[in-house]
């Protein structure tokens, strides 16, 4: 949620005043996942979500601390609305069996984030613009850059002819889902940093999504919004265009690994898109989601919430009716460019 960002600067001292509290409360933190099964057999979890559910039903928060808005009260002090974000750590996505495990985190907006260079050009005395958030010995990790390196040299190298050459260092399915994802809810601040990259055998990186505080039309700071785009605007502007990154055609233009789906691997494109607009990525689940997550929180904690963060913008306009209407909107004009990119493939190939 947008606000959290506002609430950076009081963290510490929330922080501190926590360590002090006699009221801590003992609890055990179980990974749901978003409720997939899938998911918790890839992490070789030993449970699955009908196990527990039931279980963690009548807990506050449902008993997880990812993904669900909690009331934080410390020494009887309302301290406002969060949402916990889970560390980026191995045990998060299964790791800790292997011997070239990593995650990394694309944090500079950069050229090298873009995949389009391979040098580092971070200027805030970190010495790498992937930081990495998890390996799995931390005394021998030059691998991790130079891996990284690896996987953005093949796509700067690629022609179309050596796709290959990528999918050997790359997990393009989860590239081409995020790709979709980071298209569809407007994560313009997820193009180029924001994701994360990781392995599994120190050879082939997996995309994973992260930090989305700036999605859905509304920006990171939450004191802005951003419109969906238009029909026209698919139609009108070049392929080559900057001017806009709310489109497939625009996004492919900031990321080079975006280009190289969009180019020379449409056609997985046009059916995985296809496929999760019939199965995830609805209007109607989407608006269950949101629902869901906001559901148990009731007027009178968003009333104390803006008497406790007096300038937290948008909250008048920011609301479950607003993404929805934003999303619906949104999906149904990267319907429209889907359907003008598989014409376009198809007299291609009748040609």
């Amino acid at each position: 949620m947008p606000f959290c960002y506002l609430h950076i600067k009081t963290v510490w001292i929330i922080w501190i005043t926590l360590k002090k509290s006699k009221k801590i409360v003992n609890h055990i933190h179980i990974p749901l996942q978003a409720g997939s099964d899938h998911v918790l057999k890839l992490m070789n979890r030993r449970y699955d979500n009908f196990e527990h559910l039931a279980k963690l039903k009548g807990l506050t928060n449902g008993g997880a601390i990812d993904g669900f808005p909690c009331f934080v009260v410390i020494n009887g002090e309302w301290q406002g609305i969060y949402n916990f974000n889970i560390p980026k750590d191995g045990w998060m996505l299964g790791m800790g069996e292997g011997t070239k495990e990593a995650i990394v985190c694309a944090d500079w907006t950069g050229a090298k984030c873009a995949f389009k260079t391979t040098e580092d050009l971070r200027t805030d005395g970190s010495p790498y613009d992937f930081e990495t958030e998890y390996v799995t010995d931390e005394d021998n990790a030059d691998w991790v850059q130079a891996g990284i390196n690896t996987l953005i040299q093949a796509c700067i190298d690629c022609d179309g002819t050596n796709l290959s050459t990528i999918e050997r260092y790359l997990d393009i399915n989860s590239a081409i889902d995020y790709y979709i994802l980071v298209t569809a809810m407007g994560g313009g601040d997820n193009i180029k940093k924001n994701y994360l990259l990781s392995t599994y055998d120190g050879t082939k990186w997996f995309f994973t999504p992260y930090d989305m505080d700036g999605t859905w039309g509304l920006g990171a700071m939450g004191n802005a919004f951003f419109t969906v785009g238009t029909r026209g605007e698919v139609t009108r502007l070049p392929s080559n265009t900057m001017e806009s990154e709310k489109y497939f055609k625009t996004v492919a233009n900031t990321h080079r690994l975006f280009e190289i789906i969009y180019k020379y691997m449409p056609r997985q494109l046009i059916n995985r898109y296809k496929r999760l607009r019939e199965e995830k990525l609805t209007v109607g689940l989407l608006e269950y989601i949101v629902e869901t997550h906001i559901k148990n929180v009731p007027m009178i904690a968003f009333e104390e919430e803006a008497k406790k963060w007096k300038t937290i913008p948008s909250t008048q306009v920011s609301n479950a009716n607003q993404i929805i209407r934003w999303a619906r909107e949104k999906l149904e004009i990267l319907d429209y460019e889907i359907e003008l990119l598989e014409s376009s493939l198809a007299s291609t190939n009748e040609a």
